[in-house]
């Protein structure tokens, strides 16, 4: 078993071959799990035989959430998981790196401004 230093050492401040495997493999989970939320629906109203209105609902429903995810994408405002947690400073491991994900951004540190 592994000593405890006070290091902010291991696999998500390092960003290892191992965790950026790990971060691609769980967005992609992430949105297979969206789509497949998404048939689950369509088959529950589909089985059930729902109202017109509830389709309608739920087809707007989706379509905001959709539109409101794409308009935070394009504002910027999905930022770097690495850089959430660990800050933006350039010297950091994982800033030296490219973002793990489609539209994820960096923030610039103050001192590169």
């Amino acid at each position: 078993m592994p000593r405890y230093t006070g290091a902010f050492r291991g696999d998500h401040f390092d960003m290892t071959t191992r965790r950026i495997v790990f971060e691609r493999i769980h967005k992609s989970i992430g949105y297979i799990a969206l789509a497949t939320a998404w048939f689950a629906t369509v088959a529950g109203l589909w089985s059930v035989n729902a109202p017109i209105w509830i389709w309608l609902l739920v087809i707007v429903w989706w379509a905001v959430l959709c539109a409101f995810a794409i308009r935070l994408q394009r504002q910027g405002r999905a930022i770097d998981t690495y850089q959430a947690i660990w800050g933006t400073h350039p010297t950091l491991i994982g800033n030296q790196r490219a973002s793990v994900g489609k539209g994820v951004r960096r923030v610039k540190h103050r001192d590169q401004q």
